[in-house]
């Protein structure tokens, strides 16, 4: 694709400068579109906090160092694996302009430059990376439900009653996503909400415990609901466009509040 534009740097130097800002152009530069552009930053920078991949990284690692070196270096290949999509992407609006769904311009781009035994190879791929990650989420968000839940309200339960719970879970979780993705405008918008749903009151949560000894379980209970309760409204209801930034503010306000009440209650 690059040979056919005439190289990297011609490639990167026919891009409009304005597809290659973090921030919208000076004339545009009101109040209004640069919280847009935090929205729209915050909503995969604090949802990626505790990813489940970020997650399984830092549990399985041996020591702080390993865990510190890992990070780093997945961090670095994030970025520069995550340039190859981006470069096509940015290529693929020059080859068509006028698509209906930009969501498919990787596949059309696929089977404009691959041979049909490479599309076939291809296609596979990406349907089996899809599958793959959505298997893993469903299993981490029954695992969630079942182990944080269910099983702490009902802790008596024998390992053949919790083995049902946890299939029984999955399958509702599966349910879910399908009547989710069924009313959704398109993948971008499904990621999106996934990474926006209840994690403004997870990073609240996460950055207090990790870095301060202010507050505690009430304190994180309280910025979880509301940090998922203002998103949900404002994103489904309201259809307010800065929900993310509302739910940060909620999450951490109510964190705040219920740490200085359980705090004064302690004191007397």
């Amino acid at each position: 694709m690059f040979g056919e534009f005439g190289g990297v740097t011609a490639v990167y130097n026919s891009i409009s400068p304005e597809r290659l800002s973090f921030l919208p152009p000076d004339s545009e530069s009101t109040t209004r579109s640069v919280f847009l552009v935090i929205e729209s930053w915050a909503i995969p920078i604090c949802g990626s906090v505790l990813a489940q991949e970020v997650i399984a990284k830092v549990l399985a690692s041996r020591s702080h160092v390993v865990a510190k070196r890992s990070a780093i270096s997945a961090g670095t290949l994030y970025l520069i694996i995550g340039m190859i999509p981006l470069s096509i992407g940015l290529l693929g609006v020059k080859l068509f302009p006028n698509i209906d769904h930009p969501e498919h311009i990787l596949p059309m781009i696929a089977q404009t430059y691959f041979s049909t035994f490479f599309y076939v190879i291809f296609a596979g791929a990406l349907v089996s990376a899809i599958l793959s990650t959505v298997d893993s989420a469903l299993l981490a968000a029954s695992s969630l439900v079942s182990r944080n839940i269910i099983w702490s309200l009902y802790p008596n339960m024998t390992d053949k009653q919790r083995l049902y719970t946890s299939r029984i879970v999955v399958l509702v979780m599966g349910c879910l996503a399908y009547v989710l993705a069924l009313h959704a405008e398109g993948v971008y918008h499904l990621v999106l909400d996934a990474s926006a749903f209840g994690s403004a009151g997870f990073f609240v949560v996460v950055v207090f415990g990790l870095f301060t000894k202010f507050g505690g379980a009430n304190s994180a209970i309280a910025a979880l609901v509301s940090g998922a309760v203002v998103w949900v409204s404002g994103n489904y209801i309201f259809d307010f466009e800065l929900s993310y930034i509302a739910s940060l503010a909620a999450a951490f306000g109510m964190y705040v509040v219920t740490a200085l009440a359980e705090r004064k209650n302690m004191v007397e």
